[in-house]
């Protein structure tokens, strides 16, 4: 008798895709840094440019390498990684699910209101009290 089992599929798994991400969004400043580096040391350029080198070229590179991609998924390789890493299913709630969410809380504390309010509702209305200040006894101001 032979058994026969299928290995399971492999699942991405979210801390991989969070450093592929990671990796993916930084490598083109990797490259910029290398370029400002041999701008710095190969012309002697001020620091203040290489900081312009690395921001200017990074955001360039991120931007095309991204673009590229779409059309070319072996690009993919400058950014790190091939392919754009894969997340599991988001659990966002609707607006209509969080508006659910917050009428049912709101009818539930009118309930629970209304109840509070029914409890402590007395039978007969509650007795007035009058203070009435007890007499002055009359003082006999004299003059000098």
């Amino acid at each position: 008798m032979t058994i026969v089992s299928t290995p399971p599929a492999p699942v991405a798994q979210p801390a991989s895709n969070a450093f592929k991400a990671i990796v993916r969004s930084l490598m083109p400043f990797v490259y910029s840094i290398a370029a400002g580096i041999i701008a710095r040391f190969g012309y002697h350029v001020a620091n203040t440019t290489v900081i312009q080198i690395v921001t200017i070229a990074g955001v360039a590179l991120t931007i095309v390498l991204h673009a590229l991609e779409t059309q070319w998924p072996a690009i993919g390789v400058f950014l790190g990684y091939i392919g754009a890493p894969v997340y599991a299913p988001s659990t966002k709630v609707t607006l209509q699910a969080q508006l659910a969410s917050v009428e049912a809380q709101f009818a539930a504390f009118v309930a629970q209101s209304e109840e509070a309010k029914a409890m402590s509702t007395p039978s007969a209305p509650p007795p007035v009290v009058v203070v009435t200040p007890p007499p002055v006894a009359p003082t006999l101001v004299t003059h000098q």
